[in-house]
């Protein structure tokens, strides 16, 4: 097993292995916005023609309710300017800083650099292809201000593709008994456990679309390791969930973008499952619960997480039986449907309870 994975709650320092790469603030000034009490942290990527939306749907905050800073981190690694540095320019904007990295750090590397840039008591990211909504600084702000000890709030998000753009978003049409139970749940915060994530795998999300995180737990508990690509933001967050308290709300941050980009290449679905898999040894070793379930349902939650990556492989690429084969696992028809029951009615359980006490 990779020791990075068994390794993944020890609390490593991972912003001291980005230390010796230094960033250059190419654009700004940190005096005009000297104490954001949020940071929106925007690491990029030679995605100049996506950037635009994002960087305009983080500056045109309707009554933000808050000083702010948007932080865009350029990991090309180019001395000279770039397609990058000129969509940043082409914005005049007090509460923009541009740094670009002296070279690359990886995808995971730049988000921990991000975090060192960032100076808000709160870092909130957004992928550079996706946006936040206009009225997301304002939710979340009146969000934070509901519950004490708040290490992270995670959301929802609207899925788009790349012909849409900012105007043309619309939100899911909430009907139905799952509308109704949506409808109840706006304004809500549901506290997440690492037991949650256990029995449903990774309930965080993606970092992105404006999920926020205290600065101060993020440094406490060593970054993002990006040895674990591609899966290294759920370990991460389980991490940290480990130590601090996650919440999820269900008023929609903002919009994710679907693209067809390195994180969907085959060899990197095959690694979310093998990966998965190994977080999944580990807890089996490390907790009762683990152990149970790895006992109840090894298999379940095997063709549960398969099922989900499937999803993601739109050329159908991936031969997953093959995969599955490999890996020792066999699918069993009716356990199967026993196991996502169980699994669906622990979730709407949660659901429950959180509407009606929290």
């Amino acid at each position: 097993m990779n020791s990075n994975v068994e390794n993944f709650l020890s609390g490593t320092d991972h912003f001291e292995k980005i230390s010796v790469v230094p960033s250059r603030l190419c654009r700004g000034d940190r005096e005009a916005i000297p104490n954001p009490y949020i940071t929106i942290a925007i690491p990029t990527y030679r995605r100049n023609d996506l950037l635009k939306w994002s960087m305009e749907s983080a500056l045109a905050q309707e009554n933000p309710g808050c000083e702010y800073e948007v932080v865009v981190v350029d990991n090309e690694g180019s001395s000279s300017e770039t397609a990058t540095g000129a969509v940043v320019r082409s914005f005049q904007d007090g509460r923009l800083l541009y740094y670009k990295n002296q070279k690359n750090l990886g995808m995971f590397g730049n988000f921990n650099r991000c975090i060192e840039l960032a100076r808000g008591e709160w870092v909130a990211f957004l992928h550079d292809d996706d946006m936040l909504r206009p009225t997301y600084l304002r939710d979340v702000c009146q969000l934070l201000k509901r519950k004490k000890h708040i290490g992270g709030i995670v959301a929802d998000t609207i899925d788009i593709d790349n012909s849409l753009s900012v105007g043309d978003q619309r939100e899911a049409v909430k009907v139905g008994f799952k509308g109704f139970i949506r409808r109840l749940e706006e304004k809500k915060l549901m506290r997440l456990t690492t037991r949650d994530s256990q029995i449903l795998g990774n309930i965080y999300g993606a970092p992105t679309c404006g999920n926020i995180f205290r600065r101060d737990y993020l440094l406490a508990v060593g970054g993002f390791d990006q040895a674990l690509f591609p899966s290294a933001d759920y370990f991460f967050l389980h991490a940290f969930n480990d130590a601090f308290r996650i919440y999820r709300t269900k008023t929609y941050f903002g919009y994710y973008r679907w693209l067809d980009n390195e994180s969907l290449k085959p060899s990197t679905l095959e690694a979310f499952i093998t990966q998965t898999e190994a977080l999944r040894e580990v807890l089996a070793k490390e907790t009762l619960l683990g152990r149970v379930l790895d006992k109840l349902f090894r298999n379940e939650r095997h063709f549960q997480l398969q099922r989900g990556v499937k999803t993601l492989d739109k050329d159908s690429r991936v031969d997953f039986d093959a995969l599955s084969r490999s890996l020792g696992y066999t699918f069993h028809p009716f356990k199967y449907r026993v196991f996502i029951v169980l699994r669906y009615g622990y979730w709407y359980a949660r659901r429950v309870l959180t509407i009606l006490f929290s």
